[in-house]
């Protein structure tokens, strides 16, 4: 009966982050992303990917435990707690936490550390996956990527390489998931094209 409960109390959150998502998006579509100012996913957003693994976990549980096997339903439990967890812990440390749109460029934020992808090193910028759901930034050089990682240690220098992992010479792809930033990923990518365009615009007055 716990886990019942458990499993339709994330269903509803789900469906409230998703609810509130349209909205946000449907937003941002008449609205300019601000600039020089951190943009962070609300607690609010972020919450409904781990909603969503508590609520067809805890269903799961729910099933086994109805067969009478408490015992393994409570198990699983644990285990996807943990995993939930793991999973939270490792992906916050190499994923943006928040993005700065700035006169230089576009400035990714880390856990511990941050780099800046100047505008005139973009190349292009994209949707991709299967929805779409994804933003792919396509950057000339890779190196002042690098370059521009600060504060720079070993382990800030592994970040932001994982970061432009998809490299092919002196050029690299930095991509970014559907509300990175509290940006739906359709609006990410208009106002880095923007940006982008700007400072083409600036660089020739």
């Amino acid at each position: 009966m716990a886990f019942a409960a458990v499993a339709a109390a994330g269903a509803v959150v789900r469906q409230v982050t998703l609810l509130l998502r349209r909205r946000r998006e449907r937003a941002q579509r008449e609205l300019p992303v601000a600039w020089n100012v951190a943009l962070r996913d609300p607690i609010w957003s972020r919450a409904s990917d781990a909603a969503t693994v508590i609520a067809w976990g805890s269903g799961a549980c729910a099933v086994v435990a109805a067969f009478g096997f408490v015992g393994v339903a409570v198990g699983m439990a644990a285990t996807f707690g943990l995993l939930t967890f793991g999973m939270a812990r490792v992906m916050g440390g190499w994923e943006a936490r928040a993005l700065t749109f700035t006169s230089d460029g576009l400035r990714v934020h880390f856990r511990r550390a941050e780099l800046l992808v100047r505008w005139d090193n973009i190349d292009g910028v994209e949707l991709t996956g299967a929805k779409h759901h994804l933003v792919e930034i396509t950057v000339r050089s890779a190196e002042a990527v690098l370059a521009s990682v600060h504060p720079r240690t070993a382990r800030t220098l592994r970040q932001a390489t994982y970061r432009l992992a998809d490299r092919d010479g002196p050029i690299a792809r930095i991509m970014f998931s559907d509300w990175t930033a509290g940006l739906a990923a359709a609006t990410l990518a208009r106002a880095i094209r923007d940006g982008a365009a700007r400072g083409d615009r600036a660089a020739t007055n």
